[in-house]
């Protein structure tokens, strides 16, 4: 693959997916109080508890994929694993759109999916391999 297409695959992530992972960061620092919730019997933070680990695994399948990208004849995880990975940060996103509510503001949300798409696109011998 030449440099410039690694450079503009690596700009397209970094624009769509920045923001989504500053929102994980900052649910990582609010996932102690969504487990003392828990424990003392609040349900009210389990969606946002699921959608911040549904959001981390859906990263990494981001990253796996996008590294297998750059590099084709790697496979980092099991192409079975990675579905449901991708599966857990499509329902997230999802997820999160439907709490902030469908509205012009929420339009950057479907950036990420589009990407999210193309990229699979890209790996699709990943993807669907056998695993």
């Amino acid at each position: 693959m030449k440099p410039l297409y690694k450079f503009l695959i690596l700009l397209e992530a970094l624009i769509s997916f920045g923001p989504l992972v500053i929102l994980l960061g900052l649910g990582l620092i609010t996932m102690p109080a969504a487990v003392v919730g828990l424990i003392s019997g609040e349900f009210g933070g389990v969606v946002l508890l699921l959608v911040e680990i549904g959001g981390i695994l859906g990263i990494i399948a981001f990253i796996c994929v996008l590294l297998h990208i750059f590099e084709p004849t790697k496979y980092f995880i099991k192409p079975k694993t990675l579905r449901w990975f991708i599966f857990c940060g499509f329902l997230s996103v999802l997820t999160f759109m439907f709490i902030m509510g469908i509205n012009k503001s929420a339009f950057w949300l479907i950036l990420p999916l589009l990407v999210s798409v193309h990229f699979l696109y890209l790996g699709r011998r990943y993807v669907l391999g056998n695993s």
